[in-house]
């Protein structure tokens, strides 16, 4: 079984080099794993380096004993959590950041195609649809109002076929180069 090292808060703010009062600040943030009132040093320094911000790494300040911290903190993200869309509190900083920013660059990827006319708003599409299908509809309506008489009149089948086929090639015609 392996061994949980606790220390109070003033032992662990020694061990980390710094001030007790951000030991306390780190509380308040609920960033430490206390058992029995006392500190559990791996959990918790676990649990701070998830909820570090990457990029202000470099700026960090010098602290005695502990040595200037060189490079940058790599952000490792798992596609796997931020794909699944497990809550935030789940992600570390890093990855919290990483969607937020996959999400932001998708919402602006949508507006310049709606901008440069690739995407076009759905509710506008169905009304044109609509529209159209109706203008079509009430012409197909108005053939047998128009030409009722004239194919009462024409007893040979091969003329009321022309004359019909005419009528709803004009009112299919007329519909391709309407503009909605």
């Amino acid at each position: 079984m392996k061994k949980v090292k606790l220390l109070s808060k003033s032992e662990y703010a020694k061990v980390r080099g710094c001030h007790h009062t951000y030991i306390t600040k780190l509380s308040k943030k609920g960033l430490l794993v206390e058992v029995d009132g006392k500190i559990d040093t791996e959990a918790t320094d676990k649990r701070i380096k998830e909820a570090q911000d990457p990029a202000r790494e470099p700026f960090k300040k010098e602290v005695k004993g502990k040595g200037k911290g060189k490079g940058k903190a790599k952000a490792t993200t798992s596609k796997k959590d931020t794909q699944t869309g497990k809550d935030t509190q789940d992600l570390s900083y890093a990855q919290a950041r990483t969607e937020r920013e996959r999400i932001k660059a998708k919402k602006e990827k949508v507006e310049y195609d709606l901008l440069i006319g690739e995407l076009v708003d759905s509710e506008e599409v169905r009304i044109s649809a609509f529209n159209r299908a109706r203008i079509l509809r009430d012409a197909m309506f108005n053939i047998p109002d128009r030409i009722s008489t004239i194919l009462a009149a024409e007893s040979n089948p091969r003329k009321v076929h022309q004359i019909l086929f005419k009528e709803i090639r004009i009112a299919l015609e007329g519909q391709s180069n309407a503009k909605c």
